[in-house]
């Protein structure tokens, strides 16, 4: 009996060996729906975002809609987020490009799981900065064109849906809001002056690819 049990317990210990590089394995292939680091490539979508200037001391303008854009971002700790990009938009009288970049904190409202559903929703809260250079169209020929500049506050809604194989599909729909500063510029531009609009607001909808 005491042979039959040692017998056993090496069988068993042999068997522990053999499996050990399998699960070694097992768990290196283990789809990750929760990464802690993870990347983001971005495309808005034309006519999908619209920008506006104004309110307080100025009427509210219609500054663009956007035309096409993209971005680059990535997320660390799982928490904080930081993204850099380009739009470009076209309003009556002006086309204009964007170039920006923001950062800050994008906590999960709803975490991806192996076991149920695979989307990650999360609540983004991210201060960032625009500059446009504006650039008059032949629809109207003799009005100045503008620069824009703006410090922004942004947040929206952020869901991706992950896929066992490390990428997910990738949709946000973002709110910003803050102080700008406009310059009248071309032939009819009024001089090189910098003067508050009160406001920049712009609400945009994008689509991407994650990763990590």
């Amino acid at each position: 009996m005491r042979t039959s049990l040692l017998f056993g317990a090496v069988i068993w210990r042999a068997a522990e060996l053999v499996l050990e590089p399998a699960k070694a394995v097992a768990a290196q292939t283990k789809p990750d729906f929760d990464p802690g680091t993870a990347y983001v490539v971005r495309l808005q979508l034309p006519l999908m975002g619209i920008m506006g200037t104004g309110g307080g001391s100025h009427d509210w303008n219609f500054a663009g809609i956007a035309l096409f854009g993209g971005s680059i971002g990535a997320r660390f700790a799982r928490l904080v987020e930081v993204e850099v990009g380009a739009t470009e938009t076209l309003s009556i009288c002006d086309t204009g490009g964007s170039l920006f970049a923001r950062a800050g904190l994008s906590p999960s409202l709803l975490r991806a799981r192996v076991e149920g559903t695979h989307w990650n929703l999360r609540l983004p809260l991210l201060l960032g900065f625009l500059t446009q250079a504006g650039s008059s169209t032949h629809t109207c020929d003799t009005t100045p064109s503008h620069d824009l500049r703006g410090m922004l506050f942004s947040t929206g809604l952020d869901a991706t849906h992950w896929s066992p194989s490390a990428f997910g599909f990738n949709m946000r729909l973002l709110f910003s809001i803050g102080p700008g500063w406009s310059k009248e510029t071309g032939v009819y531009g009024r001089g090189s002056e910098w003067y508050a609009t009160d406001k920049i607001i712009e609400v945009g909808l994008t689509i991407g690819l994650a990763f990590h």
